[in-house]
């Protein structure tokens, strides 16, 4: 028996910005994070590619810093100091890109997120976000559950505002 149990969720979420538009500004992989870093549930310190890294090339790794001041001390101990994200494929032809968050923050491991984007005419699209991670067997998934499925919508939201402030 596996030590881990595995878990999926999924979220599909309309956006007022066209489907290519989405994927440009998701491609935008660290300065996407620097835009939306004003509204995160988290305050970001700064998101940095990682060493030998280009935009444009994959596997793209991101840093991402937490800054945990003004944190319940339960609440920082739970957040990673800095959160490592792996853009592993971007398809813009069939808008899908699929990535990884690495190490295993939150105590899960193999989190892999693949999104698609659905045009829904020249000023909207439909986003789905689907994920699947594995957490110690016994743990409960809902926490994980509410979490991301919340975070999903937002992120959707905010790569929708950051292209429209980049106007893609």
């Amino acid at each position: 028996m596996s030590e881990y149990q595995h878990v999926r969720t999924s979220v599909t979420h309309d956006a007022q910005v066209s489907a290519d538009s989405w994927m440009r500004a998701a491609a935008d992989w660290v300065e996407q994070v620097e835009f939306l870093s004003a509204t995160a549930p988290v305050k970001i310190t700064k998101c940095v590619y990682a060493e030998g890294m280009r935009k444009g090339r994959y596997p793209l790794t991101r840093h991402v810093v937490m800054d945990k001041s003004g944190l319940a001390e339960a609440e920082a101990q739970a957040i990673p100091d800095t959160l490592s994200e792996t853009l592993l494929w971007v398809d813009t032809t069939a808008r899908m890109l699929l990535y990884r968050i690495d190490g295993e923050p939150w105590g899960m491991r193999s989190y892999f997120a693949f999104n698609e984007v659905e045009p829904l005419g020249p000023g909207g699209c439909r986003v789905t976000i689907s994920s699947r991670f594995n957490i110690p067997q016994g743990v409960s998934a809902a926490g994980y559950l509410d979490t991301f499925r919340a975070s999903y919508k937002t992120i959707i939201e905010g790569i929708a505002e950051y292209a429209r402030y980049k106007q893609y």
